[in-house]
């Protein structure tokens, strides 16, 4: 990716997710940071819209290319113990996944 590419961070990113504790906490399979889009036009369902200004000290939002976001970690060593909380999150949320739910401004619905 350019420099210029990876410089730019949109304002508002695109979570396809219900919202939950659960749902704001990554996957194993999402070790690079939890998916977001730049467009709500490429999630389909229950939408969040996070505010990557308000995403704090500890987490970011990179662009990946084609649109996509990941938000994840500055310090991407505590990926690891952010996902491991996922079973656990709607009853005791990670910090991470609480400053997430924090900057979610909105949500939505987009028709299938």
């Amino acid at each position: 990716m350019s420099p210029i590419a990876a410089a730019y961070v949109p304002r508002y990113v695109y979570r396809g997710a219900s919202g939950t504790y659960q749902s704001m906490t990554p996957r194993p399979d999402d070790a690079e940071g939890l998916s977001s889009w730049d467009k709500p036009n490429r999630i389909r369902g229950k939408v969040q819209i996070i505010d990557t200004q308000k995403l704090g000290d500890d987490l970011e939002a990179v662009p990946d290319g084609g649109g996509h976001v990941s938000v994840r970690p500055k310090d991407m060593s505590e990926m690891e113990g952010w996902i491991a909380s996922r079973a656990t999150a709607n009853d005791s949320p990670h910090p991470f996944t609480e400053v997430l739910k924090d900057a979610i401004i909105d949500a939505s619905e987009i028709a299938e």
